[in-house]
């Protein structure tokens, strides 16, 4: 027998003990790892859906911007209602994935409701001044904005 291999059949029998003391640290390590991810995994969904929640009134703001600057002048163009029609299929499309989120609490639906209801609000403000075509458009406008609201038993 050779000396390297006397060396090292009792370098190992010497050190056998660290060995499982290294596979018990891995174990230990993969279970921290996992309450971890359980801890953070809620977490991130959770920021998810508070961001679409976030770009929902955001777009909601801006289509009340929007309203605002297309009416300032006077009666407002067919087109700048068409696109703000588009602004509200966008807002259609991102309010069913907030609801499909499904974590909205009932604080986020009354906010959702009031921007809803001060668009409604400016919406009715100017409308009699508008050509009967853009009239057509704020009806379409009112239409989507009503079937987007929560429910009121939803939000009490």
């Amino acid at each position: 027998m050779y000396p390297s291999s006397r060396l090292l059949r009792k370098w190992h029998n010497n050190h056998r003990k660290y060995l499982y003391f290294a596979l018990i640290e891995i174990i230990v390590v993969a279970a921290i790892i996992a309450v971890l991810a359980a801890l953070l995994i809620p977490q991130l969904l959770n920021a998810k859906c508070r961001s679409l929640l976030r770009k929902l009134l955001g777009l909601i703001d801006a289509i009340k911007a929007d309203i605002n600057s297309a009416t300032s002048t006077g009666p407002a163009t067919e087109q700048a209602f068409r696109n703000i029609l588009t602004k509200m299929k966008d807002a259609a499309d991102l309010f069913k994935d907030v609801k499909k989120a499904g974590c909205i609490k009932k604080e986020d639906k009354k906010t959702i409701n009031k921007k809803i209801d001060e668009t409604i609000a400016l919406l009715t403000q100017v409308k009699s001044s508008q050509n009967e075509e853009v009239q057509q458009m704020i009806d379409q406008l009112f239409e989507r904005l009503r079937e987007e609201r929560y429910p009121n038993n939803e939000t009490e």
